[in-house]
């Protein structure tokens, strides 16, 4: 009786929930692992992040360039493809406009950079050494200018004045304290400086190499991960997952394309017409213009700010002018030229840009206030998503619109309790 009973039994058996459960514990116990030897070991993991980002540094300029470049390059190669498929003798159209589109965008983009480096560097260089020079000559220039304004009232002029002396010298203080001891680092490194330089120049040169092979390898490249997104997930999420990642691609090349030209822009007009005022340091101011004006919502300020102090010292009248010129030129950039560029490439309120900036550029700096609402933008993206599949599930509407009158929800009729209006209050008393 006793071997009839252990007969039957039921051996254990190792099922396929089971092996799920085993890969699930073990994968966690080793990212527990991993996450504590990267607190433990923190200062390691930062040098090894470190090489590793020195190592991959021309990968990731390929990339980067190549991203930028990306609707330059599409945009040439459509049109130049149309006009060679034209050509009867022709018979890889398609492979020739990869070549010259590749081609043109890559001289696009040395003409930039070196229009940059050669024809504004030495000039902003020039202005600043020339800000330098004569700030002592100009802070007294200010100053009899401010006595003269305010002779009819000696004790303010005797304020402004004493004011203003305690202003020259901090900033002497701080040129002495951080530009001289830069400049004498700059002259000792200039070895170090060299080395670095042709490291960078060698790691250009291969980013120039990895970006040709991006553009041209744009189409396999999507290929192979569209190939692995269906082999790791399920259909349905995999459909998901080149949706998304359709819709972050053109959140990121729209707002950073468009951005770069919107800058480009405000930054040749801005050059144009202080050169019309004959406003001092014009190449340095239209390049702090322009670059600051990527910056998002804070970026007219961060440049307009430091520019008219500049021009203030020289001339307070042309710092004058110069306010009024940001503030018109940023009415037209937020209102058309903004809007006709970027349109609504982000989808975000501006509240969400605000705060996206603040964030990004506390932890990141620059590069964080950039490309800080494109990042949040997808965030955003994903958390609505998110809260509308949830509502959905709950039979309960994902419109905004809907909860602005809405008081409470039923959980017995399941319906909403809405708003009573005040005058229906008061015929039901």
């Amino acid at each position: 009786m006793e071997n009839k009973s252990i007969k039957k039994k039921k051996r254990f058996s190792i099922g396929k929930e089971h092996i799920a459960w085993g890969v699930t514990a073990f994968i966690v116990i080793c990212m527990s692992i991993v996450f504590y030897l990267v607190l433990t070991q923190m200062s390691q993991v930062g040098s090894f992040m470190g090489k590793l980002s020195n190592v991959l540094m021309p990968i990731i300029l390929g990339i980067v360039i190549a991203y930028l470049l990306l609707p330059v390059y599409n945009y040439t190669e459509r049109l130049i493809e149309i006009w060679l498929s034209k050509i009867r003798l022709l018979k890889k159209p398609r492979a020739v406009a990869k070549i010259i589109s590749t081609f043109i965008s890559l001289l696009l983009f040395v003409i930039v950079v070196l229009g940059l480096v050669l024809l504004a560097g030495p000039q902003v260089m020039q202005s600043l050494w020339g800000i330098v020079e004569s700030l002592p000559r100009n802070l007294d220039k200010f100053s009899t200018w401010v006595f003269q304004l305010l002779k009819d009232y000696p004790d303010m002029a005797k304020y402004a004045i004493s004011y203003i002396d305690r202003f020259e010298e901090s900033l002497l203080k701080m040129l002495e304290g951080y530009v001289q001891p830069v400049i004498s680092g700059l002259i000792d490194g200039i070895t170090v400086g060299v080395i670095n330089a042709v490291s960078f120049l060698f790691d250009l040169i291969v980013g120039f190499i990895v970006c040709v092979y991006m553009l041209n390898g744009k189409e396999n490249f999507s290929a192979q991960a569209k190939k692995l997104a269906y082999a790791l997930f399920k259909p349905e999420n995999a459909n998901q997952i080149i949706s998304d990642t359709k819709k972050i691609h053109r959140i990121f090349s729209g707002f950073i394309s468009g951005k770069l030209l919107d800058s480009l822009i405000i930054g040749l007009i801005t050059f144009i017409v202080l050169s019309l005022m004959n406003m001092p340091y014009t190449v340095m101011v239209s390049v702090i213009v322009g670059v600051t004006n990527i910056i998002p919502f804070f970026g007219p300020f961060i440049g307009a700010i430091p520019s008219a102090i500049i021009i203030f010292t020289i001339d307070p009248l042309k710092s004058l002018y110069f306010i009024i010129y940001i503030i018109i030129i940023q009415q037209i950039d937020g209102n058309i030229l903004g809007p006709k560029i970027l349109g609504d490439s982000t989808g975000l309120p501006s509240f969400w840009v605000l705060f996206s900036i603040l964030v990004g550029g506390g932890l990141f700096g620059f590069v964080g206030m950039v490309l800080g609402v494109p990042v949040f933008a997808t965030i955003y993206m994903f958390v609505c998503r998110g809260i509308d599949n949830a509502l959905y599930k709950k039979n309960m509407p994902s419109g905004t619109e809907v909860y602005s009158d809405i008081n409470a929800f039923d959980p017995d009729s399941k319906k909403f309790v809405f708003k009573t209006p005040p005058d229906t209050k008061e015929n039901n008393e």
